[in-house]
């Protein structure tokens, strides 16, 4: 398919290549962290994009790193998540875990390559599986998996850890299923799993808990991209972190005007993006959330269809060149392009369809609504079900906003409005979560409500005699 505008979409990548930076997993300096490497005799390393498509080299590959549980050396890539086959916390240390594990970066670069190369889902077992079973092996409730006896700092043991999981061995072929299908299925430490588990069977991710980083009040909206998704929101929704990302500001300031000061540009551009100067102020509570999360299950179904890097957009705070410092008065933006158009300017340099913004927009809610009345016709999915969610978010946070030095857990009552607005933004029935008759014909999708109700009403009945038929068995 040729780009209708190749010259736009060369000169937006190349502009973003100029400002993009790589994460630090490991620090930007790579020339030192090599030397450092070749010190140690662990191999070399080098950062690259994950495609030739991105311009985020947010992987780090690594060559001829020694193995400790077995006799060679490994090459791969290391990314995100799977810093924390080091630790919970991802960084290296000579300590022994006290409470987690600890692995030598070999070891935990070595269990990296092996889990990848077996295809498991490092997401579910470094944040919900092993610290589940870490808490049921400290309830007293499990001590050895497969005869061996459990050593979370030991790299052989996570060696046959994982191959037991990728071949079914012994307790893994329940684990293969995942953290939360393995407590029901095996009937073990089914109330701790709660506590890793938000719904869906989708482990911990941006939700305010289990070393999450998202204090109140901005894991409220967190808590709506939970409730209104069928898995773990945040593998294109980490745009709704910006809206905390520019509190640090407010966070470190010495004094009551520079707190002020910095308030009054975080309120301007909570204005400015989310049409609510709340949504962005980290002393707002339950105010403005509704817009964020309104705004954040919206623009990833953009970045899923143009696409775009879930790491790099939706662009909102500019940074600083040096020190990544948010400049609070500026959205970021592309040339004369303003951060939030961004996505929109790729699809037409891509498509040259002839669209307006607001018709861009409109096609993303179209998808994200015609997604939600296949839920509700097929499965009867509504707010009862949405709400399932909200147990985990009644556990205390993680960490505490500064501003308020101690741990937040949802009030129910007061979350109710926010579901309320948040429904009424997509144009959904906040009493059903229901995508409403006038929404479905307003976006196009004209004939779409009758069958769904219908749909809805087959799905009870049927849910409702399979229960009957269990309770009979």
């Amino acid at each position: 398919v040729a780009v209708v505008r190749p010259d736009t979409l060369r000169d937006i990548a190349k502009a973003r290549a100029g400002s993009a930076r790589p994460p630090a997993w490991f620090g930007h300096d790579m020339r030192a962290f090599n030397r450092r490497l070749a010190a140690d005799g662990d191999g070399r390393a080098r950062l690259r994009a994950c495609s030739e498509m991105c311009v985020s080299p947010c992987a780090v590959e690594f060559r001829d790193v020694p193995g400790c549980a077995f006799d060679r050396k490994w090459s791969g890539d290391w990314v995100c998540i799977a810093l924390r086959f080091v630790g919970p916390d991802g960084e290296e240390s000579d300590e022994s875990a006290t409470a987690g594990w600890r692995l030598s970066r070999r070891a935990a670069f070595e269990m990296n390559v092996l889990s990848n190369r077996y295809g498991l889902n490092q997401f579910d077992i470094l944040t919900g599986m092993v610290p589940w079973l870490i808490s049921c092996q400290q309830a007293g409730l499990i001590s050895e998996l497969n005869g061996l006896t459990i050593d979370w700092n030991s790299a052989q043991f996570w060696a046959s850890f994982l191959h037991a999981i990728a071949y079914r061995e012994g307790i893994g072929h329940a684990l293969a299923e995942g953290g939360w299908a393995a407590a029901q299925a095996l009937g073990l430490g089914e109330d701790l799993i709660a506590q890793f588990y938000p719904g869906w069977g989708h482990a911990s991710h941006w939700d305010g808990r289990n070393g999450w980083n998202q204090p109140f009040p901005y894991w409220i909206s967190a808590a709506l991209q939970w409730m209104s998704d069928t898995r773990d929101p945040f593998s294109t929704g980490h745009g709704s972190l910006h809206a905390m990302g520019a509190a640090g500001r407010v966070w470190q300031a010495e004094t009551d005007a520079e707190r002020r000061a910095a308030l009054e540009d975080v309120r301007q551009l909570g204005r400015r993006i989310y049409g609510s100067p709340d949504a962005t102020d980290p002393y707002s509570g339950y105010e403005g959330k509704a817009r964020v999360g309104w705004y954040h299950t919206l623009r990833p179904i953009m970045k899923d269809c143009v696409p775009v890097d879930d790491q790099v957009f939706p662009l909102l705070w500019k940074e600083d060149s040096d020190d990544r410092a948010y400049h609070l008065r500026d959205i970021a933006g592309v040339g004369d392009v303003e951060g939030t158009s961004v996505e929109f300017q790729l699809f037409v340099a891509g498509t040259g369809v002839a669209w307006s913004e607001d018709d861009f927009e409109r096609a993303a809610a179209r998808v994200l609504t015609l997604e939600r009345a296949v839920q509700v016709r097929h499965w009867g999915r509504d707010r009862s079900v949405d709400e399932m969610v909200l147990p985990y978010f009644e556990q205390p946070e993680s960490f505490p906003n500064p501003l308020f030095g101690e741990r937040r857990r949802l009030d129910r009552q007061r979350f109710g409005p926010v579901v309320d607005e948040f429904f009424r933004l997509h144009g959904w029935d906040p009493g059903t979560g229901w995508p409403t008759e006038e929404r479905l014909d307003e976006l196009g999708l004209e004939g779409a409500h009758e069958p769904m109700v219908a749909g809805a009403a087959r799905a009870t009945r049927n849910a409702s005699a399979h229960d009957d038929t269990r309770r009979e068995r």
